[in-house]
């Protein structure tokens, strides 16, 4: 089994700081498997402390057994010129190893390790199927040690503790920075009232590194749905207070979620930033105030078709990113290239300015040759240590066969306007991937622009309401021995063959 490879220079015009940055591509296998459609499509990527490797994590089915089965690859690169390091295939016990998508890859520079969600090991010691985090080191070698049973919002901590939100409960799990190892025991539980009874159900959560500050987001149900908001101040491993602030949009019919993206970097302080699909519509939120107290909504509605053609917008699946004073949300949109016979989708990234949460720039991305057979594939956003750089990672498949997609990752700069528009060259069995100014007044060329397949956007501010906290008076309870498992410590990774660039 082999991994091929390309990587080419982004041209830039006066970026700062003598930065270089590139596209690549990875194809996990060129052996289609025919008529078993791509499944199980994961590509995220981090980059490991202050100039440190980038890692990348794939899930695909190229080369798994069933259609219901993902294989994992852990890829690092020089943050440089995107070479590749190290690459590891995600193996335990003679199992594939599979990423969870909603869960990004993140790096924590208190802990120094990369965290990502697997699914479906096998444990022979509990002769059961698992799933939890896992903990990927500089080199790409994952550290054996698994965070059991943590769900798909998982956030980072300050650095002593992991933190998991969802359904109607809130947990910490202690983390030693030493051994590098995270157990249910030790921690701390606490339930809201229950879903039958309530409906609090968490979707998100957010929490800077080094703080100890967390906000939840949650879907509160008092007779109508509305989008709700817990600020905790002071959460430790075995503490986790009333909230300070229990607020609601009572406008917002549905949850405020920032799955897809790095938890702790969709918060700046006292603010968040999510998204809500609704009514095929993506929407975005910055929510602000030391209680969350406001909070401002930009809406982005789909044109009806594009060139006569029918045009379809991702809106469940996109992703966010807060660098220097900026936020930046990407989103797959599916349409249909004038003279091409596949359907195509591209992933604008789209740069905001909180100060009115307007859009100021707009990013083209594209792969040539459309894209059939992978539509809702998210996109995802990262942002390196020093945040001066944004990592911005897709797929790509125009045949419907396991072991046609490839997984494209680029390091592209803050400012847009650096960016000339451009081909980037991956090679004919890869596509080129092409970049653009998507915010161009100018329309009718042979790559659209945002006028022509979306419609003028609605921004929207308000207040939020304040209410009232619903706590199980049993649900507030430390952890245990008895609610803890033993921890896997198997290695979860073993080497894979030399990649060839073609």
């Amino acid at each position: 089994m082999s991994l091929i490879s390309t990587v080419a220079t982004i041209a830039t015009a006066g970026a700062a700081g003598g930065e270089t940055f590139w596209g690549s591509s990875v194809r996990i296998t060129t052996s289609l498997t025919s008529g078993q459609a791509p499944d199980r499509l994961f590509n995220t990527a981090a980059e490991f402390g202050s100039g440190g490797n980038i890692v990348q994590a794939i899930s695909s089915n190229a080369l798994a057994s069933a259609e219901q089965q993902g294989r994992g690859y852990v890829i690092t690169r020089s943050p440089v010129d995107g070479s590749i390091v190290t690459q590891r295939h995600a193996f335990e016990n003679n199992r594939d190893l599979s990423f969870e998508r909603q869960q990004t890859l993140f790096y924590h520079p208190d802990m120094d390790a990369c965290f990502l969600r697997a699914r479906e090991w096998w444990d022979p010691t509990n002769n059961q199927n698992r799933s939890g985090g896992i903990q990927i080191d500089g080199d790409g070698t994952t550290v054996p040690k698994l965070l059991d049973n943590f769900s798909q919002r998982m956030a980072p901590g300050n650095g002593e503790f992991f933190i998991r939100y969802d359904s109607n409960e809130f947990t910490t799990y202690p983390y030693d920075a030493t051994t590098h190892t995270s157990t249910f025991n030790g921690g701390r539980r606490k339930k809201t009232q229950p879903v039958s009874t309530g409906d609090d159900t968490g979707y998100a959560i957010w929490m800077n590194h080094g703080s100890n500050q967390v906000i939840t987001g949650v879907r509160r149900d008092d007779g109508s749905f509305k989008a709700g908001f817990w600020k905790y101040n002071s959460v430790s491993v075995t503490s986790i207070p009333t909230p300070s602030a229990v607020r609601v949009i009572t406008a917002e019919t549905s949850t405020i979620s920032n799955d897809y993206c790095d938890r702790a970097n969709t918060s700046d302080g006292n603010t968040v930033y999510g998204w809500r699909a609704t009514g095929g519509k993506l929407n975005l939120f910055q929510v602000y105030g030391s209680s969350l107290t406001a909070y401002r909504k930009t809406q982005f509605t789909a044109q009806s078709s594009y060139n006569g053609q029918n045009i379809q917008v991702y809106i469940d699946t996109p992703s966010m990113v807060y660098a220097d004073g900026y936020l930046y949300a990407s989103v797959g949109v599916r349409f249909r290239v004038v003279g091409e016979s596949n359907d195509s989708v591209m992933y604008p990234i789209f740069k905001l300015d909180p100060t009115n949460f307007q859009v100021v720039d707009a990013l083209g991305v594209k792969a040539t040759g459309g894209a059939e057979y992978i539509f809702g594939m998210p996109p995802m956003l990262g942002v390196n240590a020093e945040k001066t750089c944004l990592y911005h990672t897709f797929m790509h498949t125009k045949v419907n066969s396991r072991g046609g997609e490839s997984h494209k990752l680029l390091k592209l700069p803050l400012d847009f306007s650096t960016l000339p528009a451009q081909t980037l060259s991956q090679g004919s069995t890869h596509d080129n991937i092409e970049l653009w100014d998507f915010n161009s007044g100018t329309t009718g060329g042979s790559l659209p622009v945002f006028s022509e397949l979306f419609q003028s956007m609605t921004y929207t501010s308000g207040s939020t309401t304040s209410e009232g906290y619903r706590q199980e008076n049993s649900g507030d309870t430390n952890l245990g021995i008895e609610d803890g498992e033993a921890t896997v410590t198997t290695s979860l990774s073993s080497s894979v063959s030399p990649i060839t660039v073609n």
